[in-house]
């Protein structure tokens, strides 16, 4: 097709005007580059000599944007080719490269969009930075054995390349080297690798196996983020850091064993791998990223050791998460960590375990028996929210545990609860509208009660300790079942409004008989007074 504009010479014509030349006294030679009439050439030939002198050298940027260049053929003189020498060539579908070419510079054939193969010669120790990205057809290369290194995005968005075979002297994959390479299926890497960059593999959505070998102890950024295809993966033990993203988007069914030693898996390694189903997280791993495994859809089981936190939103909206066992030396749950996990029945939570967050667990609908272990010292807001199935509820026995705003709100099958005397104060809409429960104990050590913190629970009878100071605001109003309440106090425990159900709702309310005369004309407990009897 001829370019508006520009008479397209025959393809045996080169016009005498179609390269230029320059000289270069230092080494008596010449280098070559696109004359005035280039651009009228689907092919051009490069003489050996000129003037009779060598040409040697490709020019940078030589014939850059040279859209209906076809072909091209080099003397065996060429030693060098210059950085973006073929740039944009976007016709070029031939071009050979001499045996004597040691230096080939940055984006030198990127954006050769139809360059279907190419040949290092054994002289070519070095691919540089971008040298053949966005090379969409190249379908073969084939590399000097003495090769010794690859510069980044060297082949990013060569989507027709299927195949590579590095050579053994490689040791370094750098950032984004074969990104967007989407007909790429198979990649082991060779034994001398010890280091692979950032997004060196991603968006390799036809990549079903990889292999990474020993001595690699880091997987960085991105590295093989949206690899939707990958079902083999093998891990050396050396690997310590996984990074940012570094598995982000597995949608093929995989097995990923992450291997002990493993220190620090990071921000959304693992988020959005639909086919990601079970992963065990080894007791090395001493931190753990926010988002690690976020909407992983295909998620069912998850292991995790280590001594970390379990980050903000680590688990959010795995929807197939079914089991968490979380080993000894897990000190945090952070918050919205399982926040929306619907399926999640069975969860196994360690003594070492401090704090859980704010919606850690909320809206986990399928989670019915729930122990908490004895030294956990906070539960944050709406921790456990909407647990709708949530039956049996042990609460911590020994730590001054703090229970956050709607910790356990909505928890309408929690039929049978204890408070033990730990926990002093009941925080404000706890066991907010818990309807299913029939029957609260609350020890001796409780101190507070606070607003509405069983407002509509299913209670008939309402037992409070002798160590109660305060019940707050609506604390128990309404519960449309309660009809007596004893009070062990003796000296009147401070009383909100309307803490109690209205009187012509109750029947009774006992309170030690030596205090019966202080309760009656107490404040707003002598609103009570025609129900108020002694023991």
């Amino acid at each position: 097709m001829k370019k508006p504009g520009i008479a397209v010479a025959p393809e045996d014509a080169q016009p005498d005007t179609a390269l230029s030349f320059t000289y270069a006294y230092q080494w008596a030679s010449y280098s070559v580059a696109a004359g005035e009439d280039a651009a009228q050439c689907r092919k051009l030939v490069i003489p050996s000599t000129w003037e009779g002198k060598p040409v040697r050298y490709i020019s940078s940027q030589a014939f850059e944007g040279l859209d209906i260049l076809e072909e091209v053929v080099l003397p065996e003189t060429i030693n060098s080719i210059g950085w973006e020498a073929f740039k944009d060539c976007s016709s070029l579908t031939s071009i050979n490269i001499p045996e004597l070419v040691t230096a080939i510079g940055a984006r030198a054939f990127q954006g050769c969009s139809l360059l279907r193969s190419i040949e290092l010669p054994e002289s070519c120790q070095i691919i540089p930075q971008e040298a053949f990205s966005g090379c969409a057809v190249l379908e073969s290369i084939s590399f000097s054995s003495q090769l010794r290194g690859i510069e980044s995005a060297a082949f990013e968005g060569c989507a027709s390349l299927s195949e590579i075979d590095l050579p053994e002297r490689i040791t370094s994959i750098p950032a984004s080297l074969f990104a967007g390479c989407s007909s790429l299926t198979d990649m082991v890497l060779p034994a001398s690798v010890t280091s692979i960059g950032p997004f060196a593999f991603a968006d390799c959505a036809s990549l079903a196996r990889v292999v990474i070998p020993e001595g690699v102890s880091r997987i960085q950024e991105e590295t093989f983020r949206g690899c939707s295809n990958l079902e083999t993966l093998e891990l050396p033990s050396s690997l310590r850091y996984l990074d940012e993203g570094a598995f982000r988007g597995l949608d093929a069914p995989i097995a990923i064993d992450l291997p002990m030693g493993l220190v620090s898996v990071g921000r959304e390694a693992f988020a959005d791998c639909a086919g990601l189903e079970s992963l065990v997280i080894p007791d090395s791993v001493v931190a753990i990223g926010e988002f690690v495994c976020r909407d992983s859809s295909g998620l069912r089981a998850v292991t995790i050791g280590g001594t970390g936190a379990i980050q903000f939103r680590a688990f959010h909206g795995c929807s197939a998460l079914e089991r968490v066992t979380l080993r000894e030396g897990i000190r945090s749950i952070d918050d919205n960590a399982f926040q929306d996990c619907g399926a999640l029945r069975l969860i196994n939570l360690p003594q070492t375990l401090l704090s859980i967050g704010d919606f850690a667990f909320e809206n986990c609908i399928a989670l019915v028996n729930l122990v908490l272990p004895d030294q956990l010292r906070s539960i944050g807001e709406w921790a456990f929210r909407g647990c709708s199935n949530l039956a049996s509820l042990r609460l911590p026995r020994q730590a001054r545990t703090l229970i956050g705003e709607y910790a356990f709100g909505l928890c309408q099958k929690l039929d049978n609860l204890v408070i033990p005397g730990n926990i002093s104060t009941v925080g404000r809409t706890a066991f907010f509208s818990c309807t299913g429960l029939r029957s609260l104990t609350i020890s001796e050590g409780v101190l507070a009660i606070e607003d509405e913190a069983f407002k509509n629970a299913g209670i008939a009878t309402l037992v409070l300790p002798s160590t109660i100071r305060s019940v707050l605001n609506n604390a128990f109003n309404p519960c449309p079942n309660l009809k007596t309440i004893t009070v062990k106090a003796l000296v009147p425990p401070n009383m909100g409004g309307s803490c109690f159900p209205p009187r012509w709702e109750l029947t009774s309310i006992k309170v030690p008989a030596a205090s019966l005369a202080t309760y009656t004309s107490a404040q707003n407990w002598d609103w009570y007074k025609a129900l108020i009897s002694g023991f």
